[in-house]
């Protein structure tokens, strides 16, 4: 490239010149190159398990341009940019309306070549020797980094979309998940790979501080969980070994590795659900044709509210739209109720060409009256034809006094809430809730196979949700499936009604459910059996012994009469301690009780960041979320019980400690930590072990 611009992460080898992605022929030499070093070691690509090259996330900063850019944009746009050069550098040309009108045609063409040139272009390249191209090609985007580009255009443009989501990034958050779905949607692509978890915090985090992000990435469309990042650790590397600069570790180094099935199957019965059927939204929004243009994260329009979900398109699906029975419909089956188009006064006149065959065929269009074409126009006919074309889809509707007009078999609506206007279609939220308090946030997606819909339901806040749920299902029976254990059971009260399939839903803080209709339902109303309390739990008091492996720093064991973190133990060795401890203690449980127990489990109350307990030497599982429970029947017996709990924290207390002169770095493998994003010095000490209270739960007859 002519732009300076370097590889961002390079390896010792690698470091160079970006090419220039606006030039076709430069990316295909490029993929030939790739391709050409790869192909001694790997074969015939089209027997091997290589199936896809990876473009990573756009982050080229500054200004891009190609020699044949100026001929470009002149078949594009149909005029000379050299008289407006200037305005690139923000200079008026003419005046502002013409400058602007210039800028959004420059900004318009250099999305098109960078897709044409660089996304395109590998995957024809690629495809000849039997790969795929797999990509974040839309983002990050803002604002973090303005990729010039219809971010929507260049995901569609490849195989296999991909976006990024930072689950603790608060200064500016990049989260580009409801973006790719869309784009997973519109072009027919039924995966939705998601780069996950990528931080740079180091060793900080354990499965429970990532639930609430994968479960909120869930309900913006992600069903591909690609960890970020797991890196090769050989013995030299020693411990915590080595890492990449940004990314949440997932490796056998992090102390909750052994601990850590639960959670990845947590997510892989997740991903599995939402690989299914066809995404379901009632709401398709128009982005309009400009370059720059991107997808926010998933948010509640008030035009809207809550209980409905959707979609974003551009110009080049727009084009591929068609009306069944008053729907939206694209070729590979994505259906709409109504086309929304964004709150500006120029459009594309092909576009808006479109939206009135839409309309005339029975479509529901919402938005304003066009005014004037988008881009430059110095002859004034694109404008002209606008008008005229406007004029006659809207007529008299002005959004104030005329509020609706009737054009073809369908109809233009403007100054009516989309709300107003999907009740008017019969259309109720696909989801809605009653009950709970006003800090109740919760959120949803929806999926439909020809057999079942399958509904993901996520708690937004840190306390527990006990709500009245309705489903937009027709006359099916609920099924709860429990993402956490796989275990799959009837719903034990529900009742069918116009709204849909209502029943009782309890979730915990940032709890989650699957919720599964299959079946058809055997009764309008089904009724639950009254729950008996069982007998006052059983507190497991201590003493507890805690044992530490060796050559860590803390001593072989200490005696704990009660439980509290270990960075609030006055021996050093305790307090920065990284890796698992084992808990012991003994405990009685009476006959009775143990009678009059339906569902004994082992409440281990509070801890960080994940523990594996033993009850009698025969496993009770993994607890890693909120709330700390696991099954007891099977290993429970009345009299004395031994009680074995392994808790597993992360590394950044040891290496705190070492930063605060409690080790110099002599345990771990980190020598400097300026190579860290945040360095230890500055960390805090993250509460670790077991908090309790530890008790036994009778459950419910």
């Amino acid at each position: 490239t002519n732009t300076g611009e370097h590889l961002k992460v390079p390896s010792p080898n690698s470091d160079g010149l970006d090419t220039d992605h606006l030039d076709a022929e430069v990316t295909r030499r490029y993929i030939r190159e790739v391709i050409r070093r790869l192909a001694p070691a790997v074969g015939d690509f089209r027997r091997s398990a290589l199936r896809e090259l990876y473009l990573a996330s756009y982050e080229v900063v500054g200004r891009l341009w190609t020699p044949g850019f100026l001929e470009q944009f002149r078949r594009r746009r149909g005029y000379d940019l050299a008289p407006f050069l200037p305005v690139l550098s923000g200079a008026r040309v003419v005046n502002r309306e013409t400058s602007d009108r210039v800028m959004f045609d420059f900004r318009k063409t250099l999305g098109e070549v960078l897709v044409e040139a660089y996304y395109r272009a590998a995957v024809e390249e690629a495809r000849q020797a039997g790969l795929g191209i797999h990509a974040e090609a839309g983002g990050p985007g803002p604002p973090v980094h303005q990729v010039p580009v219809d971010a929507l255009a260049a995901l569609g443009a490849i195989d296999s979309v991909r976006g990024e989501f930072w689950p603790f990034r608060p200064e500016s958050s990049i989260w580009v998940v409801k973006e790719t779905a869309c784009a997973a949607h519109i072009y027919g692509k039924p995966i939705v790979h998601m780069e996950a978890f990528t931080s740079n915090t180091h060793w900080e985090e354990a499965p429970q501080d990532l639930k609430a992000a994968a479960d909120r990435a869930f309900c913006e469309g992600m069903n591909h969980v690609v960890w970020h990042t797991s890196s090769h650790q050989p013995p030299e590397a020693g411990k915590p070994g080595w890492a990449y600069g940004a990314g949440t570790h997932l490796m056998p180094n992090v102390p909750w590795w052994t601990m850590g099935k639960q959670f990845l199957d947590y997510l892989a019965r997740i991903s599995f659900l939402m690989q299914q059927g066809r995404f379901v939204g009632d709401v398709l929004y128009y982005y309009g044709d400009g370059g720059f243009n991107f997808v926010p994260p998933k948010h509640v329009d008030p035009s809207l509210g809550f209980g409905y979900d959707y979609d974003v398109t551009n110009a080049e699906v727009l084009q591929r739209l068609e009306v069944r029975d008053g729907k939206l419909v694209l070729p590979h089956g994505m259906a709409y109720e109504i086309l929304v188009l964004p709150e500006r006064p120029d459009v594309d006149p092909q576009a808006l060409e479109k939206i009135a065959a839409l309309a005339a065929a029975g479509a529901v269009v919402v938005g304003p009256k066009p005014l004037r074409a988008s881009g430059y126009d110095p002859s004034g006919q694109r404008d002209a034809a606008v008008r005229a074309l406007a004029e006659k889809v809207w007529g008299p509707c002005d959004g104030r006094t005329v509020r609706e007009h009737r054009y073809g078999k369908g109809k233009v609506v403007w100054g009516r809430t989309l709300r107003e206007v999907l009740a008017e279609r019969g259309v109720g939220p696909d989801f809605q809730f009653t009950g709970g308090s006003r800090e109740v946030l919760l959120d949803f997606i929806h999926r439909r196979t020809a057999q079942a819909d399958i509904y993901f339901v996520r708690n937004a806040r840190k306390r527990p949700a006990s709500v009245q749920a309705v489903f937009h299902v027709k006359g099916k029976a609920p099924e709860l499936w429990d993402p956490a254990t796989g275990l799959i059971r009837d719903a034990e009260q529900y009742e069918l009604s116009e709204a849909g399939v209502s029943l009782p839903l309890e979730l915990e803080p940032e709890g989650s459910a699957l919720v599964v209709f299959r079946r058809p339902a055997s009764a309008r109303v089904k009724r639950a059996r009254p729950l008996e309390a069982g007998p006052a739990p059983i507190e497991v008091a201590g003493p507890w012994t805690l044992e530490f492996p060796p050559d860590w720093g803390a001593p072989a064991s200490i005696r704990l009469d009660r439980l509290i973190s270990w960075t609030e133990h006055s021996d050093p060795g305790v307090r920065y301690f990284s890796g698992v401890a084992t808990y012991r203690t003994a405990f009685d449980v009476p006959e009775q009780w143990l009678r009059q127990a339906s569902d004994p489990q082992l409440d281990l109350g509070g801890l960080w960041g994940a523990a594996e307990a033993l009850l009698n030497s025969k496993p009770l599982g993994v607890a890693w979320k909120i709330p700390f429970r696991l099954p007891a029947r099977e290993a429970l017996r009345a009299g004395r019980n031994e009680l074995v709990i392994k808790v597993a924290n992360n590394w950044v207390n040891r290496l705190v400690g070492d930063a605060r002169g409690h080790g110099s770095y002599t345990r771990t493998n980190v020598t400097s930590e300026r190579v860290l994003g945040r360095p230890p010095s500055q960390m805090e000490l993250k509460p670790s072990g077991l908090f309790g209270p530890v008790r036994l739960v009778a459950g419910h007859k």
